[in-house]
């Protein structure tokens, strides 16, 4: 076991120090926290990354259960271990995922198998957070690297796109579409994500339910200092509103 950072929760001091003991003399490069209720751990954990929290569930007010139930909605939760005097919460425990059930009182032999079973559920969940990592990034970066958009036709028939032919897209009844010469696509995604994968130099955002290609436009109505609307260059001439919020982005992609 590598140096790691762990937490000692008992209301009864005598317990924190005999189990932190008991730690430190299995690894002595840990880093090892101790706290006496709820509050307190909790304030532990969420000024320190735990990465093992050796929970007593005999707690004043809130008990070890709550406490380890709070622990596990931090951003990188800690491998969870109770110790108790009795086994009546047993079930409780490992509902919660606990990766051990220590009884009082105990033996090095027993905080170590805990600490070794810690331990491995750790470099497990290492190896899933790196292998989602890689995956998300090779996502990306491949996403980054497209000038092409699938889309749906009207019939269910599936096209692919150039980023350069889309004229505007627009969110309706909670769905996109983009418009493409005289045909309107669905897109199977929001306009937030849509907008992530355009050129930012030719794409903006102009309205919470419309993006525009200003290459395309033709004409600005401006009907005051903050409000526009955009005249599109199809032959139907659509016009695009664009919001007060979003002007000034129109502004700064137009160089006015």
């Amino acid at each position: 076991m590598n140096s790691k950072t762990l937490l000692v929760v008992d209301d009864e001091l005598e317990s924190v120090y005999n189990l932190t003991r008991l730690i430190q003399t299995l690894h002595k490069e840990s880093t090892i926290f101790q706290a006496i209720d709820f509050t307190s751990a909790l304030a532990t954990a969420s000024d320190n990354a735990i990465d093992i929290a050796f929970l007593d569930i005999d707690l004043p007010g809130q008990n070890g259960i709550e406490l380890a139930a709070a622990l596990l909605e931090c951003p990188i939760p800690p491998i969870i271990v109770f110790v108790t005097a009795s086994n009546q919460y047993a079930v409780n425990a490992f509902e919660l995922n606990a990766v051990d059930y220590l009884v009082k009182p105990l033996s090095v032999a027993r905080v170590e198998e805990a600490l070794l079973r810690a331990d491995t559920r750790l470099k497990q969940q290492q190896l899933r957070q790196d292998y989602t990592a890689a995956v998300t990034s090779s996502v990306e970066n491949s996403i980054a690297g497209m000038s092409k958009l699938w889309a749906e036709r009207a019939n269910g028939a599936r096209v692919l796109i150039d980023f350069s032919d889309i004229g505007w897209a627009s969110s309706k009844d909670k769905e996109l579409f983009i418009r493409v010469a005289h045909d309107e696509l669905r897109v199977r995604m929001s306009l937030s994500e849509l907008i992530k994968l355009l050129p930012a130099d030719t794409f903006v955002r102009v309205h919470r339910s419309h993006i525009v290609n200003i290459q395309l436009a033709r004409e600005i109505i401006s009907w005051d200092s903050h409000s526009m609307t955009l005249v599109m260059g199809d032959a139907g001439k659509t016009e695009i509103p664009v919001s007060r919020s979003y002007v000034h982005q129109l502004k700064r992609i137009a160089g006015w």
